[in-house]
């Protein structure tokens, strides 16, 4: 069991036969196993480990495209359920679907109990070889072979060629059993649900390797991804307010489909390529899988951090994102919807609250706590619309909103004291205080999250809760027409209370910019830039 922040393996030089890799729970990370001038996963395993044996090992985030089929592709470590890994306990709890799932039938991973035996025991001492004693040489009686006499050879009957054994239509049609016994219920839990999952995941790798046998593989395939983005989707949203028991229903009718497909006329019948005329004349026509273009709400870059505010695009002429157009009214102590109009949405394996929907356009709020890396995301309707893509999540990933709505031209920007909108002026005539340099508050998203509080002193308290101020933390940068930049003072940055999601950065204009007409903003933190936005100073 690995919690390593790398690539399982990085591999260059000559090939390596008799590769043994099973069993293992390990973090598949950027590119899982890569070698020198090889794609990720088979490319580099078939050039550099011919032969290898890699079998029943937990591959977090792997792409199961990329890897032999009798292995495991979870989305997140969540899904492994460990005992207590806040305590550094690693074994795998009694509810984890890969218990007892190892090439000997034990627990995936390590074994707490083994080690422990091991690490207490003292070590043997070596036995001294015995001498062998050498055997006599013997020579044997030379004998007389007779010479036979020869027989016409017979024409061998034309063997047929043989069928192969496929995995894969049992264990769909297990997890169908299995989808259609929980979706009977109506509450369900996560831990009901995970070797359910886990059970779908399997199937669908099974088929993937032995995809070239079957007639209507392209059709299947994208049957069994949408039964498998369906369960996944169902597990994340375990917990919430969300009933998973229709998304549930969509995956068993996904799984019966595929079954439908993988055998013709009975269990016993597989629908091989080669038996393709004799294929189900009522299949359904493939399925199709939208895309799921996943960005920061701010900046439009395909980078988020959690707790921050994002946006799907989709293609409603091939899969509606929505059924209708709703945005979320019901925010209960700060909280968003977990489905909105029957849509949901789950990032990394986990459920995201929804501000709005359209057939085109989703905004979401990134969960909190989201580890870095790619991460998987799932649009799931109620009307069985299903879209998919990956976006990359970040600790830091700062963003200006702008008037465009695309992260391009114009922030979004107010006067702090008037609450009006530019062109400003360098000074403010409307404020009582002495110091009459203006103030602009530029809205942004991606920055409070991350961004560590070093100093308290300037924390705020409104309404009798404390506000982080991480203002020392945060730089902005104007760069002027004629090519002058400037480090602009940062009296606030921070959550902008009013929206989850949201955060807010207060700067003050300097004189020097008077009559600079249109400058460019970037938030810098760290080695985090911002997308470049722009305000008009008179």
């Amino acid at each position: 069991t690995v919690m390593q922040t790398g690539n399982i393996m990085t591999v260059y030089g000559g090939q390596s036969t008799g590769l043994v890799l099973t069993n293992n729970i390990l973090k598949h990370n950027s590119y899982g196993i890569i070698g020198q001038n090889q794609a990720p996963g088979s490319g580099t395993i078939n050039t550099f480990f011919p032969g290898a044996d890699i079998r029943r090992n937990v591959m977090v985030k792997a792409d199961p495209h990329d890897y032999p089929s009798d292995n495991f592709f979870p989305t997140s470590l969540d899904q492994v359920i460990f005992n207590s890994p806040s305590a550094d306990d690693y074994s795998l709890a009694s509810v984890s679907p890969y218990k007892g799932q190892s090439t000997d039938s034990k627990d995936v991973g390590f074994d707490p109990a083994a080690l422990k035996t091991v690490s207490s025991s003292p070590s043997p001492s070596p036995t001294p070889a015995a001498t062998p004693t050498p055997t006599p040489s013997i020579t044997p009686t030379p004998t007389v072979t007779p010479t036979p006499t020869p027989t016409a050879t017979p024409t061998p009957a034309p063997t047929p060629t043989p069928r192969p054994t496929l995995t894969s239509p049992a264990l769909v049609a297990s997890a169908l059993v299995s989808v259609s016994t929980i979706a009977a219920n109506v509450d369900i839990s996560a831990a009901q649900l995970a070797p359910v999952v886990a059970n779908i995941e399997q199937a669908y790798a099974a088929f993937v390797s032995e995809s070239s046998n079957f007639a209507s593989a392209d059709q299947i395939d994208r049957e069994l991804r949408i039964a498998l983005y369906f369960a996944r989707a169902s597990y994340a949203l375990c917990g919430t307010s969300v009933k998973v028991q229709s998304r549930l229903q969509i995956t068993a009718s996904r799984l019966s489909q595929v079954n439908n497909l993988l055998l013709s006329g009975s269990s016993s019948n597989v629908m091989l390529a080669d038996d393709s005329a004799h294929a189900v004349s009522s299949a359904s026509t493939t399925p199709i899988i939208g895309s799921a273009d996943t960005r920061s709400s701010a900046s439009f870059a395909p980078a988020l951090a959690p707790a921050s505010l994002a946006t799907i695009l989709g293609d409603p002429n091939q899969s509606p994102l929505s059924m209708q157009t709703s945005g979320a009214t019901n925010i209960v102590n700060g909280n968003l919807p977990y489905e909105l109009a029957g849509v949901s949405v789950t990032v990394g394996g986990r459920a995201a609250q929804v501000l709005s929907v359209s057939p085109a356009r989703i905004s979401f709020l990134v969960p909190a706590g989201l580890p870095a890396g790619d991460a998987e995301v799932l649009v799931t309707l109620q009307e069985g619309y299903v879209s998919r893509g990956t976006v990359t999540v970040a600790p830091i990933a700062p963003g200006i909103f702008t008037t465009s709505g695309n992260g391009i031209g114009a922030a979004v920007a107010l006067d702090s004291i008037t609450l009006k909108a530019g062109p400003f002026e360098v000074t403010e005539v409307a404020t009582a205080s002495q110091d009459k340099r203006t103030r602009l508050s530029i809205f942004t998203t991606g920055l409070s999250s991350g961004v560590v509080n070093t100093n308290t002193s300037n924390d705020l308290t409104v309404l009798g809760g404390p506000i982080l101020n991480l203002a020392e933390s945060v730089r902005v940068e104007a760069r002027t027409s004629d090519g002058r930049l400037f480090n602009l003072a940062v009296e606030y940055a921070g959550k902008q209370s009013s929206s989850p999601g949201l955060d807010q950065v207060n700067i003050v204009l300097p004189s020097e910019l008077k009559g600079a007409g249109a400058v460019e903003l970037t938030v810098i933190t760290g080695t985090s830039r911002s997308n470049t936005a722009t305000v008009n100073i008179k």
